[in-house]
């Protein structure tokens, strides 16, 4: 199995580099544009040495506090979303303040993600990141069995994979899109440098999925493939009837692995997280019943989700939830 990003020892390009290329160094105005953000992002980790966490916090919401008085054209975007979602169970203005609270604390997870990413090592990433009920899937895959873990956009997942690197000891991996490699290309590419996760790409995953789990690793899905297709299975998720491609469910099938719901939430303090297990599911050893089985879970699944986000409706990714709706962007 070959890890992602990297070069191996024979000087050739895995599949997932030689599709999707990982920045190199450039002359003229491709090395000036590496070096500013070289530079804004260690001057960012400088910043948070020298003001520390809490004054970092402070500045984060001031700045998300201005985007939600002077870019109204997003607020709007963004509220619309919300409302289409939890109009149901929420006043307008308890939607108005998860808009606004969501806004706010939107580049305080940008910074959080950085730094933490470069920041926590196999030592003192217990610091920042807590868990709840998770030791089920370390002792699964620490015993040597597979796992699927299912997710979705919801607090922090980058700082949770980063995590469950570091507490699986590098027994993890993901399916990755173009979309989700383009927009997250240089934190995917250091959790392969940093043995931390393997990623496969989407269109060529499932060998290599299967490969996983069967070699005893936890494999990483994002639950939220919306797609319509003839095996897409309708859920009525956050206020809309929408179809989602039923892959964690049928690897867990095909492998006999448990299929786990996780997220990452981010805690009250800044810079403080929290990996959640919120459910396990087995798949049954009769063999009989596989698409009724394939079907129930995924619906299990999405509805599971769909109480996690709007009991913490303030850290699911709205603005991303408005630009992907209904298109398989994930």
């Amino acid at each position: 199995m070959v890890h992602a990003i990297e070069r191996p020892h024979n000087g050739r390009m895995t599949r997932l580099e030689s599709e999707w290329p990982a920045p190199r160094l450039q002359t003229g105005p491709g090395l000036k544009n590496h070096l500013q953000a070289l530079c804004r992002r260690w001057g960012l980790m400088l910043a948070l040495q020298v003001v520390g966490f809490d004054a970092a916090a402070r500045l984060a919401r001031m700045g998300g506090r201005f985007v939600w008085k002077h870019l109204p054209l997003m607020n709007r975007q963004v509220l619309e979303t919300i409302q289409e979602a939890l109009r149901a169970g929420h006043s307008p203005d308890e939607i108005d303040e998860i808009a606004r609270r969501y806004t706010t604390d939107l580049w305080l997870g940008f910074i959080e993600t950085e730094y933490i990413f470069r920041r926590i090592t196999a030592r003192d990433w217990q610091r920042f990141i807590k868990w709840r009920s998770i030791e089920p899937v370390v002792d699964a895959v620490r015993a040597g069995r597979g796992v699927v873990g299912a997710g979705i956009y919801l607090g922090n997942h980058q700082v949770g994979l980063t995590a469950l690197g570091r507490l699986l000891r590098g027994n993890v991996a993901g399916i990755v899109s173009p979309y989700q490699y383009s927009v997250q290309q240089r934190w995917m590419a250091g959790l392969a440098r940093r043995r931390l996760m393997r990623l496969y790409p989407r269109g060529d995953a499932v060998r290599n999925s299967i490969r996983a789990l069967r070699q005893g690793r936890l494999l990483t899905v994002i639950a939220e493939h919306s797609r319509e297709s003839k095996t897409a299975v309708p859920v009525e998720y956050l206020g809309e009837r929408r179809f989602f491609h039923p892959t964690a469910a049928m690897l867990a099938w095909r492998t006999q692995c448990p299929l786990v719901l996780m997220t990452c939430h981010r805690l009250d303090r800044p810079f403080q997280f929290q990996l959640t297990l919120h459910d396990w599911i087995e798949p049954p050893r009769m063999r009989r019943g596989r698409r009724e089985w394939i079907h129930d879970t995924t619906v299990r699944v999405m509805k599971c989700f769909d109480a996690i986000v709007r009991a913490c409706p303030e850290q699911y990714a709205w603005a991303r939830q408005h630009q992907i709706a209904g298109v398989d962007a994930t």
